[in-house]
């Protein structure tokens, strides 16, 4: 169809991989994981920050200075597919997605593009992966000071295509791409420190229990603090599922909303069977299966987690 051969084939060019784990640490396929642009982006933004605590509002001079975990890093950037032949398919590129039947056009490579960044992986239920690679470009992806090399890892969050010229056949000939994507960090990444100053969002692992968690973050594992960990997220009952999002708020958090409920509460046995309705019907089903954590067994043992 005439284009341009490579004349630029030493420039690092930024390539898309899509991957099925979420550190990127498989291979992806080389002709359907992989996406190359034509053109570099002239610009890359990209934007990151931190989550206040929810009691830091004014008038809670009280509560100390903290946050509640760190937000993903958002990138963006444009670049462009032109099939005119003005602009080089390098080498390193399949000169057939500018091509359709013969004809110059952007088709093929606007949806190997929408493929990689978008396709549906049946192992993990949904778009892939991604790993972005050019240069030295882009920032690390996680808050780990160790961190090195210039891969970004992440997932879309919005792709928009601008399409600006057609054949008379109605090939698209030249597009305006521009990607929005979303850092994916591990739960094992985020350096968060296991302060109880600060609220923790821990990925419930296999074996998880709610003790082992309390105990950590907060340096105790009764049954108060369980409960009311477990109220904060809304649970009736402190079994933990693997692959759940769990929210271990600021230990301030807990004193002030949760954790009182439960320290005025005077462990004893339950004596009567009825007890327990009685308990539904003064506080509702959430806070009585919480409160019935911390009684004793009939036998005096003491429940588990």
């Amino acid at each position: 169809m005439g284009l341009l051969p490579g004349g630029d084939s030493g420039v690092s060019r930024l390539t898309i991989n899509a991957h099925k784990l979420p550190d990127c640490s498989d291979k992806p396929n080389d002709k359907t994981g992989v996406f190359i642009v034509q053109v570099n982006p002239k610009q890359v933004q990209y934007s990151f920050g931190v989550n206040s605590p929810e009691d830091s509002a004014s008038g809670n001079s009280a509560q100390p200075t903290g946050f509640t975990g760190y937000n993903k890093i958002t990138m963006t950037f444009d670049f462009k597919a032109d099939a005119t032949g003005i602009v080089p398919v390098d080498s390193t590129i399949d000169e057939a997605e500018f091509e359709n039947g013969g004809k110059p056009s952007i088709r093929g490579h606007l949806n190997k593009l929408q493929n990689v960044v978008y396709g549906y992986e049946p192992e993990i239920h949904g778009p892939p992966f991604l790993s972005f690679v050019w240069g030295n470009i882009f920032p690390d992806t996680s808050n780990a000071k160790n961190e090195t090399g210039a891969v970004f890892k992440g997932k879309l969050s919005d792709c928009s295509v601008t399409i600006t010229l057609f054949s008379t056949s109605g090939e698209p000939i030249k597009a305006d791409i521009k990607l929005k994507i979303d850092s994916e960090v591990p739960a094992d990444a985020r350096p968060m420190g296991n302060s109880p100053d600060i609220t923790h969002h821990v990925d419930v692992g296999y074996g998880d229990k709610m003790t082992m968690h309390c105990n950590e973050i907060y340096g105790r594992y009764d049954s108060k603090i369980c409960a009311a960990v477990a109220e904060y997220n809304n649970l009736i009952d402190w079994d933990l599922k693997e692959g759940t999002h769990m929210i271990f708020p600021s230990i301030h958090i807990l004193n002030e909303r949760f954790l009182d409920n439960y320290e005025d509460v005077e462990i004893k046995s339950v004596h009567e069977e009825n007890e327990y309705e009685q308990m539904l019907d003064l506080i509702g089903d959430k806070k009585t299966k919480q409160y019935y954590k911390i009684f004793n067994n009939k036998d005096g043992s003491f429940p588990q987690a």
